[in-house]
């Protein structure tokens, strides 16, 4: 729970010291990069809250999906533009490869996309400097492939499947310097599972982790 209040308080932190120097009138030249900071903490302060009442719902096995025709290739980019104040600052070099020919697949826009988000912004926490995220999709028997990689310190084999419990926190993200719910994977299971689609963590290609996720395709016809 600490977690959690931790990760409320930081952003609600930042906006009232970005207001504090919105109001002073020799700070002019600060103006556009405060707004920038409020804009990006605000947007942080409501995807912890949709995931914290998303987990209650998840909780009672009640979770409420407004299924859509959708190009996941898009919902990835437009994650990627509401993250790249956070990916500016860190420095992140971000590659895509999306091989997928179908990129077309049944869900809830609103809940993979929070998604995606929770699984960069894992990527973006835990990368170590030169910072780098892959993302890649590609079409198998299976569904459609998404996977999130980054450059991190990667997960112990004993913490693996621990880490997609509720609050789980493992041993690199009990690091001082590494913020977090304990939530994220939880959640990313929990939606995946009831998109029918499964989600599984790999080695990644630069020796972090790789979340890799399927998600069925539609039926034609």
């Amino acid at each position: 729970m600490s977690n959690i209040t931790h990760e409320f308080n930081t952003p609600l932190t930042h906006i009232s010291l970005a207001l504090d120097t919105l109001r002073r009138p020799d700070q002019h030249a600060q103006h556009a990069h405060m707004m920038e900071v409020i804009g990006e903490e605000n947007e942080r302060m409501q995807a912890n809250v949709k995931k914290v009442m998303s987990v209650s719902l998840l909780d009672q096995e009640a979770l409420p999906l407004e299924l859509e025709l959708h190009d996941v290739h898009e919902l990835l980019q437009a994650t990627l533009r509401s993250l790249r104040p956070a990916l500016d600052r860190e420095a992140v070099a971000v590659s895509c490869t999306f091989e997928a020919s179908d990129p077309w697949v049944l869900v809830d826009a609103t809940y993979l996309t929070n998604v995606f988000h929770s699984l960069l912004d894992n990527a973006i926490r835990y990368g170590r400097a030169p910072r780098r995220v892959n993302i890649a999709t590609r079409d198998t028997s299976s569904g459609l492939r998404i996977t999130i990689a980054d450059n991190g310190p990667g997960i112990p084999a004993s913490e693996q499947q621990l880490v997609f419990n509720k609050f789980f926190r493992g041993t690199n993200g009990r690091e001082p310097s590494v913020k977090g719910t304990g939530i994220g994977l939880y959640f990313a299971r929990k939606v995946v599972m009831a998109h029918g689609g499964t989600i599984a963590l790999n080695a990644g290609p630069a020796g972090g982790v790789e979340v890799e996720l399927v998600l069925p395709k539609p039926a034609h016809g």
